[in-house]
């Protein structure tokens, strides 16, 4: 009975694996694709597959962090590349990718929120190349003394300073920047609404 059940499980599994990669059907190759463990395979269609939502249906499955790091960098379609980064766990390759600033904004953006270390946010906030960049590396950070800083010193953008005004807790530099009469009203509306009774 043991092995009438495990050759059973091979047949699924086989069928499973040539549903995914010669159906005509994409919605039934999704499903077959929900259903697949073979890190080859997935790793097979997620690269060379011509369906973009197949692609990201593999990559989702798969483990292999430099797999997805490549994928991240170098998939034709966007959308692909985001959901690549978005998959990643591994600390030093997130880190790697929300620094680059040659991978496409919508890929580093898409690490932000999955780095535990803030400091290469808080750089970003500060010191990035664009407002799209900044913004959500600002908007990404919740380490209080990065916070504070760029509540204090980012003077070019109010939209990078906005999220950290909102999640500051320190209420001595919120008050202090609620009544310093040369911030601007957006500045000051923020800090007031973020003082706690």
């Amino acid at each position: 009975l043991s092995s009438s059940s495990a050759a059973s499980d091979v047949y699924k599994r086989q069928l499973l694996e040539k549903i995914a990669t010669d159906e005509i059907e994409n919605r039934v190759r999704y499903i077959a694709v929900s259903k697949l463990t073979n890190q080859a395979l997935l790793a097979k269609l997620a690269l060379e597959d011509k369906d973009n939502y197949l692609r990201m249906h593999c990559l989702r499955k798969l483990t292999d962090q430099d797999l997805l790091t490549r994928i991240a960098y170098e998939d034709k379609d966007l959308m692909v590349r985001e959901d690549a980064a978005k998959t990643l766990i591994d600390q030093a390759l997130l880190t790697k990718i929300a620094v680059d600033k040659n991978a496409q904004d919508v890929v580093r953006r898409a690490t932000f929120n999955k780095l535990v270390d803030q400091a290469p946010l808080a750089k970003i906030a500060l010191q990035g190349e664009n407002n799209f960049v900044r913004c959500a590396a600002a908007d990404a950070l919740t380490d209080q003394t990065f916070l504070a800083e760029i509540a204090m010193n980012e003077k070019l953008s109010y939209d990078i300073r906005r999220p950290a005004l909102r999640k500051l807790l320190d209420q001595v530099l919120l008050s202090k920047i609620a009544g310093d009469g040369k911030e601007s009203y957006d500045v000051r509306r923020d800090a007031i609404e973020s003082l706690t009774d």
